[in-house]
């Protein structure tokens, strides 16, 4: 008969569910309080996409920057459909529909020139 294996008590239970606990507060802490610079944008405030239109990666970024390649005219939370909330916006060459969590908008951008 092999040997049994040593039981674990309710205390080395307890130490795992305990760390388990400690790494999803983490995850959720990381997670919850990362930066997001679109939310930080306001009108004026300039930036450079990385990424596509369908998929934005948005970095905030100094006008005077000459990564920048855009100005934010209007920031619209009325609506998440780009072509509705900026097309009274004189200037605009490129808008970005962003969804995050339960808050969507949109961000009618001009060239920063």
């Amino acid at each position: 008969m092999p040997p049994q294996r040593p039981k674990r008590s309710v205390r080395q239970y307890l130490r795992i569910a305990g760390v388990v606990v400690g790494l999803i507060v983490i995850a959720g802490g990381w997670y919850f309080n990362r930066p997001d610079d679109t939310k930080k944008l306001a009108v004026g405030d300039c930036l450079t996409n990385k990424g596509s239109d369908s998929d934005p990666k948005i970095e905030q970024l100094d006008c005077g920057d000459a990564k920048a390649d855009y100005k934010v005219l209007k920031k619209d939370g009325s609506t998440s459909i780009a072509q509705l909330a900026c097309q009274s916006v004189k200037g605009t060459t490129a808008a970005i529909e962003w969804k995050e969590d339960s808050d969507s908008f949109v961000l009618c951008l001009g060239d920063n020139k």
